[in-house]
């Protein structure tokens, strides 16, 4: 069944307008006896080579209006009241003509009826045909199912939003205007505010309330929280003004470009047992990681949560979630922001001290391949210094645990990126054993995983942006293959390594296989309605081009160094790069790594990063 489903939207413009007027032939023959038998109670008369002329006659008439006004141009599956009108009209204009031109030719044996009979059985079978083909390509192009949302807004925007949240299932809209109460928009019923009871909500689990801003009071929600009869949490969504809904579509749409589905175990109650009475320092908390991992430890509800950020508007984007993840969910966690950069070491100082974090997050790194190839010092300032720094920051003022956040590009690394995290890791090895062997309570670790789809510079948004302004998709190679990971899965998983990893251990989360970036652009051409244009259909919508790799890219990523992995309590998470780490040799490539900084010497420390022996 899937096939058959794929197989449907992977037809091309051509195939579906040649399918459409296959099938309209055929209606069209149906219709011509039926248009028989209403006036004749038969199928077939005696004048058979008459009846075969009149078929002429219609079927042509018709092949030249359908074709005249472009019959085959709109999608179905976006199929409204100006087709269907359309539509209409025209198939009045052909009753008219037919009707003219049989009464003028009188054909023997010929009913001149027929020549507005089967115009007409035509039209109910035309429109039945492309009310059916919405509603079954519309229900086979979304393969998950659909969330159940409510949306409150202003009457006049209703129609608007009911086409841009199609990719939801609209359970009704609430309005503040009284004389639309219980009536319909298309299928979808509206409800005042005012007369909103518990009775409405019975039996409907509700994921999501998609708010007017200008309707966004405390107030309102909290009318609409007191009627919800189920036990889940509702999200609230705020619909920004109608000339920024475009930001905020490609917004949506992302969010609901899925590449595959997985399960994970994540232990919610013992993370919280962990975290209760605890405080958290997550850096670079406004980036794709850090942001969604301090919505998730926020969740957790530890004592304080410490945000470091140095983009001013990441901050506070961040901080705004929080703030609202609090108020919905009766969270008294305590939240400090700092706006600093990792790389201002007296500054981290200063807020390490004050908050005396128990646990730190360290989520800030460059991490943008091409970026990082072009700046190299202030890379490894901010990647592998950033990490030392924190490390001997934990160590002094007694954190029980620092999380680094590494990457599969830190494996035989390629890059200057790769490196500054492989470089990283290795200092997570060399401060856990000067913890073992001053005996000191802080434990490191360092946790790698794949591409996380939809962070910044993710290819997901990129492709999406690509098609939304025409084309063509940009790749660097057809063979070029990833691991990705939701950011959601990537970030619990994260979250499940505090319970799990020990004093040096490097976790790595389970990525599956490796999916080929042609693939991921296929399918999100797809999630658009759109087929890719190559050489095996022409007639395709969007072309790919191949741009070439990029320096330090790999075609193939890999995820550890050695066969030496073991197990972990979480079928999810291996431990890999079990080996024991030369402390004074770690120790000399720090120091050769510091000079260069020092003397701006980018060749030298370009040939120390890239040299694979010191990668251990």
């Amino acid at each position: 069944m899937a096939t058959f489903k794929s197989k449907i939207l992977l037809l091309s413009s051509f195939q579906r307008k040649l399918a459409l007027f296959i099938l309209d032939n055929f209606i069209c023959i149906v219709s011509f006896f039926l248009a028989y038998y209403l006036r004749l109670e038969l199928f077939f008369i005696n004048e058979t080579e008459n009846q075969f002329i009149s078929f002429l006659i219609l079927y042509f008439s018709f092949v030249v209006l359908c074709f005249t006004f472009s019959f085959y141009q709109p999608l179905s599956r976006y199929y409204d009241l100006l087709n269907i009108a359309k539509i209409i009209l025209v198939f009045f204009l052909y009753a008219f003509l037919m009707t003219l031109l049989f009464d003028y030719l009188t054909i023997p044996g010929i009913p001149r009826l027929v020549g507005f009979l089967h115009p007409i059985i035509f039209l109910i079978f035309f429109i039945s045909s492309r009310v059916f083909a919405y509603y079954v390509i519309r229900k086979i192009s979304s393969s998950e199912k659909q969330k159940n949302i409510i949306v409150y807004c202003n009457i006049n925007t209703a129609e608007f939003l009911k086409n841009v949240l199609r990719s939801y299932n609209i359970i009704f809209f609430i309005t503040d205007d009284i004389n639309f109460e219980k009536r319909l928009i298309g299928n979808i019923p509206i409800f005042t505010l005012k007369n909103l009871n518990k009775s409405i909500f019975k039996k409907k689990k509700i994921d999501f309330v998609y708010i007017d801003k200008n309707l966004n009071t405390d107030k309102n929600r909290k009318k609409i929280l007191s009627q919800l009869t189920q036990k889940e949490k509702v999200s609230f969504k705020v619909i920004p003004k109608t000339e920024k809904f475009l930001d905020f579509q490609f917004t949506e749409d992302i969010k609901n470009i899925n590449i595959f589905k997985r399960k994970i175990n994540f232990s919610s109650n013992k993370l919280k047992n962990k975290f209760k009475n605890s405080s958290i320092l997550i850096t670079g908390a406004g980036g794709s990681i850090g942001s969604e991992l301090s919505k998730e430890i926020l969740r957790l509800e530890p004592k304080n949560i410490i945000l470091v950020e140095n983009s001013e508007y990441n901050l506070y984007r961040v901080l705004d979630d929080l703030i609202y993840i609090k108020s919905e969910e009766n969270i008294n966690t305590l939240i400090s922001y700092h706006l600093i950069s990792v790389t201002d070491n007296e500054k981290i100082i200063e807020v390490c001290k004050n908050s005396r974090p128990n646990y730190i997050f360290h989520c800030s790194a460059y991490k943008h391949v091409p970026l990082v190839e072009k700046n190299i010092i202030v890379s490894v300032e901010n990647n592998f210094i950033s990490t030392i720094n924190l490390c001997k920051i934990a160590q002094k003022i007694g954190s029980s645990k620092l999380i680094l956040i590494s990457s599969d590009k830190a494996v035989r690394p390629s890059s200057i990126m790769g490196a500054t995290k492989r470089l990283s890791e290795l200092a997570i090895k060399y401060y856990a054993l000067k913890s073992i062997d001053n005996k000191l309570k802080t434990s490191f670790s360092a946790v790698r995983f794949a591409n996380v789809l939809n962070s910044s510079g993710s290819v997901v948004p990129l492709f999406a942006r690509q098609i939304q302004a025409g084309g063509p998709i940009t790749i660097t190679d057809k063979k070029v293959e990833r691991y990705f990971m939701t950011i959601l899965d990537a970030v619990k998983l994260v979250l499940e390594t505090t319970l799990i990893s020990k004093n040096g251990n490097i976790m790595l989360l389970k990525m599956g296989k490796q999916i080929k970036i042609l693939d991921v652009a296929k399918k999100i051409a797809n999630f658009y309605g759109l087929t890719i244009k190559d050489s095996k259909n022409l007639s395709g919508d969007i072309g790919i081009v191949e741009i070439g790799l990029r320096a330090g890219e790999k075609i193939k990523e890999e995820l550890f160094y050695d066969s030496n992995i073991k197990k972990t309590s979480n079928k999810d998470i291996l431990c890999v790069d079990n080996f024991k780490l030369d402390l004074q040799k770690f120790e000399l490539l720090k120091e050769n790594i510091n000079i260069c900084i020092k003397r701006n010497n980018v060749d030298k420390l370009k040939n120390i990063l890239l040299d694979q022996k010191n990668m251990f």
